[in-house]
């Protein structure tokens, strides 16, 4: 008889551990951690979503406005950041022009 309570219980336990396994999976799907970011890029800008986005996974962004002042050319520098772009990331030719639009904001800025 004994063995038959601790059975049940053991099941019930697992059953619940499943329930809560799949709630949280629910609750962290991709589609929910794309609202809660959407809610925090609009805030953020675009260009820097864009940064995010392409370049972020490898590099910073003081590392890339470093890039741009080098020599004091901060045009000649933001062309050939552009040119590099092209050749390196996986973003559109627009969104190149974006993210060294900001860069360069960002660059004349500090």
């Amino acid at each position: 008889m004994h063995h038959k309570i601790i059975t049940r219980v053991s099941m019930v336990l697992a059953v619940l551990c499943l329930f809560v396994a799949a709630a949280f999976a629910w609750l962290v799907s991709p589609a929910q951690v794309a609202l809660a970011t959407s809610s925090d890029a609009t805030s953020a800008g675009a260009e820097d979503m864009l940064f995010v986005k392409y370049c972020g996974g490898c590099h910073t962004q003081d590392e890339m406005l470093a890039i741009l002042r080098k020599d004091d050319d901060l045009a000649g520098n933001a062309d050939s950041m552009q040119q590099f772009l092209k050749r390196h990331g996986k973003s559109s030719d627009e969104q190149d022009a974006q993210i060294v639009a900001a860069l360069k904001e960002l660059a004349a800025d500090r």
